[in-house]
C-alpha cells in the first residue's frame, strides 16, 4: 500500500512503535502485560522473550490519543498473521484471516477524541486458521512466526470518503488514467465533486491541468470515477531513472472538502511482446536474484532488520545495483510494504509472488485476498509482474481467478498465465539435458525455441551458509563435484563457478530473465543466502562478485565446454559479446592465452560494436 500523507481533510496517525504484548491459550483479554514488542515485527522480537510456540494467542496492546475529530475513523493494519481480532476501548470491532494484505476496521463511533484510546489486537497461530484460508504453503519455511508485521494507522476523514485510487499510465498518449473509488457511508444519496491533479513527487510542481468529475453516490454504496490527465513531456519511470509523480485527489460535497489523498505512481509500461519483455516500449533483459522474505523471518540473525529502512535500502537497492541487478523476485510471499516504496524511489524491478507453493483456501477467499493484494500494490511502478504460484499449477487460480484479476489491473503480466518461470537445477543437482525436461524446467533446446518470454528464476543448487558450510540440500551433491575431501576455498570457488557458467550460458541463449537462487533467505534453512557472517552487516559472498561480472550489461562470454587441450592444437572458440543496454555500444575485445601467473602468452584484439538489445 503506497504511503499516504496527512491533509486538511484527512488525518493519518501512525501507531507503530513499542506495544505491550501478552500470550494466552484462551480468549480472555489479559489482565497483565508482561512483555513489549515492536510493531511492525514478529513476536520473537518481544522483550522479555516469549516462548511463542507454547501459546495459541498473542495479544498486542497500545494506547494513543486522537486530538481531532472526523466523521469517519478507521484502524488500518497493513499486514498481520495469522488471524486477527481487534478491540478498541473494550469493543470488538472485527476480525480477519488475511495474512499478507491490508485490513480495515471502522471505529468511527468508538473513538474517544481528546482522551486515551486502548487498541487491542489478538494474533493467532497458522495452525488455527480455518480451512478456507489462503495462507498458502512453503515446504522450506522453517518457522511460521505470528505478528503484526505491517504498519498500523489511524485514518480519519469525512463522509463520503476516497476509498482507493488506482493510476493506470498510458505512456504513448502521455496520460494517467485515474480511477477513484468513492464510498458513501451515509443513509442518503450524496452529490459529490472530485478534483484531481498530478505533481512531481520530489519538487511538488503541478504538471497537469485540474481534472474535475461530478456525480451521485447512492446511500451505503461505492462508485468509481475515472479521469484522464495529460502529463506534458511525461518522464518515464525506469530502474535507471525512477521518476515519481503524485496524484492529488480532493473530494467535495458542495463547498465542503470531505476527503483528500495523495497517491504516488510512476509513468511506466511493462508487457509481454511475443517472446520478449518490454519496458516503456523497449526490449529489456531482467537480471537479478530472489528474496525469500518470509523464510528470512526464520533467520536467527534477523531481529528487526526487515523493518529497518536504511538496511533494506542497502539490501534491496545499493548491493544489487552495484552487482548489475535490475530485478528481484520476492519469493513465496509479500514483502513488508515499505520495501515496495523503496524500490519505487530508487529503481528496482520486482516480481511479486503469492505464498502458494501448492494452494490453500476456497476460490472465494483466494479471490478476496488476491483482490486486496492488487489494490494494496497496483500503484507501485517497481512491481512489474504478478506471480500466483511457485512450482505448482491450479486450474481454478490460473483459469478462473487470474483472468478476473487481469480485469482489475490490466497493466501487468501474470507468471504461469502469460509466461512460465522455470527452475533449471542442472549442472549441479542433475545433468545438463539439452533435449529432455528436468524437474521444473523444459529442455535447453525448448527454451531456445520458446515463443513466449523465458524466465529462469531458480538455478545453481549450490547453497552455503554464512560460514560456507553446505546447506541441507547441498550436502548430498558436494562429493559429486569435489570428491570426499574438499577445502573451504574449493567450495566457495565452485559456487561462483556454477553461477557464472549458467548465467553466461543462459545469456548466450538470450533468456529474458535470469535469477539464480537465492540472494536472501534463512541462513540455516535448506538454501541459505549470499551473505557471510551476521546478516546485519550485509557482507557479500564471492558469488555476488562472480555474478556482477557475468551480468555485465556490456559483457563477454566464452563458450568452451571441452577444456582439455593438446600441444599445437588449433580450435575455434565462440566468443559472445552482450549488450543489454538501450543504446549501441563499442569496445575492444581482447582474446588470448595466459599462464598460471596471469602473464599473456598470446593475444588478439578486435574492435566490436553491438547494437542495443
Amino acid at each position: 500500500m503506497n504511503q499516504q500523507q496527512t491533509t486538511s481533510a484527512r488525518k493519518l496517525t501512525l501507531l507503530n512503535g513499542a506495544w505491550q504484548l501478552h500470550p494466552t491459550n484462551d480468549e480472555s483479554i489479559p489482565a497483565t502485560w508482561n512483555h513489549s514488542v515492536p510493531v511492525p515485527a514478529v513476536v520473537d522480537c518481544a522483550e522479555p522473550h516469549v516462548d511463542w510456540k507454547a501459546f495459541k494467542y498473542h495479544w498486542h496492546r497500545c494506547e494513543f490519543s486522537a486530538p481531532t475529530s472526523r466523521e469517519l475513523t478507521f484502524i488500518v493494519i497493513e499486514q498481520a498473521m495469522f488471524g486477527t481480532h481487534v478491540w478498541l476501548n473494550g469493543t470488538h470491532v472485527g476480525e480477519d484471516i488475511a495474512c499478507y494484505t491490508s485490513q480495515e476496521y471502522d471505529v468511527s463511533r468508538i473513538l474517544k477524541v481528546g482522551e486515551k484510546n486502548e487498541l487491542l489486537v489478538r494474533i493467532g497461530q497458522r495452525s488455527d486458521l480455518p480451512e478456507w484460508s489462503a495462507v498458502g504453503n512453503d515446504q522450506e519455511r522453517t518457522e511460521w512466526l505470528p505478528g503484526i508485521w505491517g504498519d498500523v494507522q489511524l485514518v480519519q476523514c469525512g463522509n463520503p470518503r476516497i476509498k482507493r485510487v488506482q493510476v493506470i499510465p498510458h505512456i504513448e498518449s502521455s496520460t494517467a488514467e485515474v480511477r477513484v473509488t468513492v464510498e458513501n457511508r451515509s443513509l442518503s444519496e450524496v452529490a459529490i465533486s472530485l478534483r484531481s491533479s498530478i505533481h512531481e513527487k520530489r519538487s511538488g510542481k503541478e504538471v497537469t491541468p485540474v481534472g474535475n468529475e461530478e456525480g451521485l453516490v447512492a446511500a451505503g454504496s461505492e462508485r468509481v470515477f475515472t479521469t484522464e490527465l495529460k502529463i506534458p513531456a511525461a518522464r518515464l519511470w525506469s530502474p535507471e531513472y525512477p521518476f515519481l509523480y503524485d496524484v492529488a485527489t480532493t473530494l467535495r460535497v458542495g463547498t465542503t472538502t470531505t476527503d483528500e489523498v495523495r497517491t504516488t505512481f510512476g509513468m511506466r509500461e511493462f508487457k509481454v511482446v511475443g517472446r520478449d519483455f518490454f519496458l516503456n516500449g523497449k526490449k529489456i533483459y531482467l537480471r537479478g536474484g530472489n528474496i525469500a522474505f518470509h523464510r528470512f523471518l526464520s533467520d536467527a540473525d534477523r531481529g528487526t532488520l526487515p523493518w529497518n529502512q536504511e538496511w533494506v535500502k542497502q539490501l534491496l537497492i545499493d548491493i544489487p545495483k552495484s552487482h548489475n541487478f535490475n530485478f528481484c523476485r520476492n519469493h513465496i510471499g509479500q514483502l513488508y510494504n515499505r520495501w515496495y516504496d523503496i524500490a519505487d524511489e530508487h529503481g528496482m524491478l520486482l516480481q511479486n509472488e503469492w505464498m502458494f507453493w501448492t494452494t490453500s483456501g476456497t476460490p472465494e477467499q483466494i479471490t478476496k485476498e488476491f483482490t486486496r493484494w492488487l489494490q494494496d500494490n497496483w500503484n507501485h511502478p517497481s512491481i512489474i509482474i504478478w506471480d500466483a504460484l511457485n512450482e505448482c499449477s491450479d486450474e481454478v487460480v490460473q483459469k478462473q481467478i487470474v483472468p478476473e484479476m487481469k480485469k482489475l489491473d490490466p497493466t501487468r503480466p501474470w507468471e504461469s498465465v502469460d509466461f512460465v518461470e522455470e527452475h533449471p537445477y542442472i549442472y549441479s543437482l542433475g545433468p545438463v539435458l539439452n533435449d529432455r525436461r528436468f524437474g521444473f524446467t523444459r529442455s535447453l533446446n525448448e527454451i531456445e525455441r520458446a515463443t513466449r518470454p523465458t524466465m529462469l528464476n531458480e538455478f545453481c543448487w549450490w547453497w552455503l551458509d554464512k560460514e560456507y558450510n553446505p546447506s541441507l540440500l547441498t550436502r548430498d551433491v558436494v562429493e559429486r563435484w569435489l570428491g570426499r575431501s574438499w577445502t573451504k576455498e574449493q567450495i566457495i570457488d565452485h559456487q561462483s563457478f556454477l553461477a557464472t557458467e549458467l548465467v553466461e550460458l543462459f545469456r548466450r541463449m538470450r533468456v529474458d530473465a535470469i535469477q539464480p537462487f537465492v540472494y536472501l533467505s534463512n541462513n540455516a534453512g535448506p538454501t541459505a543466502h549470499w551473505f557471510e557472517g551476521d546478516i546485519k552487516h550485509l557482507k557479500v559472498k564471492p558469488i555476488l562478485g562472480a555474478l556482477k561480472n557475468a551480468f555485465s550489461p556490456f559483457g563477454v562470454s566464452v563458450e568452451l565446454w571441452d577444456r582439455h587441450f593438446v600441444r599445437n592444437e588449433s580450435r575455434d572458440v565462440r566468443v559472445f559479446v552482450f549488450n543489454d543496454l538501450a543504446e549501441r555500444r563499442t569496445g575492444m575485445l581482447v582474446c588470448g592465452i595466459v599462464n598460471e601467473k596471469g602473464d599473456w602468452l598470446f593475444e588478439t584484439r578486435q574492435s566490436v560494436t553491438v547494437e542495443c538489445c
